[in-house]
């Protein structure tokens, strides 16, 4: 599935960008396809999390349909793909009252961005998907012996249960 049919089919995007000291982090989004190119829009301008985090690198990974796309986004400016953004989002996201309302004008409308893939597709079990893995398996792993448990096939169990 490339990219475009991703967002002309999937109800909600999932956007992972990346912490400060490197931690993925994944937010669901709404996004849209219109003439051949996927835009995203933030409903709460430059104040939501994933906007500012986004920001700093224009970089981001799309995660969906077991794949990983990875993504760089540029800034709309020009009105008239701002409109038909807004018609992309009016014809996909049609009965969602507020939220569509929010999503097709200000500040929305000023921090659309177009979505440009870098690169092919990457499978979700990637090198990077392993990583991540287990790297949550560490920190479940501490997290049981801090509060006195061991880690049995994934599952930390109390110590008082082991005798």
């Amino acid at each position: 599935m490339t990219i475009t049919d991703y967002f002309a089919h999937t109800p909600t995007i999932t956007i992972e960008t990346v912490t400060g000291d490197g931690r993925p982090v994944t937010t669901p989004i709404w996004g849209v396809a219109a003439d051949g190119a996927c835009y995203i829009r933030s409903g709460y301008g430059d104040t939501a999390w994933w906007y500012r985090r986004l920001r700093r690198t224009w970089r981001a990974t799309v995660i969906g349909h077991g794949q990983r796309y990875r993504i760089r986004v540029e800034p709309v400016t020009d009105d008239d793909t701002r409109k038909r953004v807004d018609d992309a989002y009016r014809a996909k996201y049609r009965g969602q009252g507020a939220a569509l309302r929010q999503a097709v004008s200000s500040p929305a409308r000023d921090y659309t961005l177009r979505v440009i893939p870098e690169g092919e597709p990457a499978a979700a079990d990637s090198a990077a998907e392993a990583a991540s893995e287990e790297s949550r398996r560490r920190r479940r792993d501490r997290k049981a012996l801090r509060y006195g448990s061991r880690v049995f096939h994934g599952n930390p169990i109390p110590l008082a249960w082991h005798g």
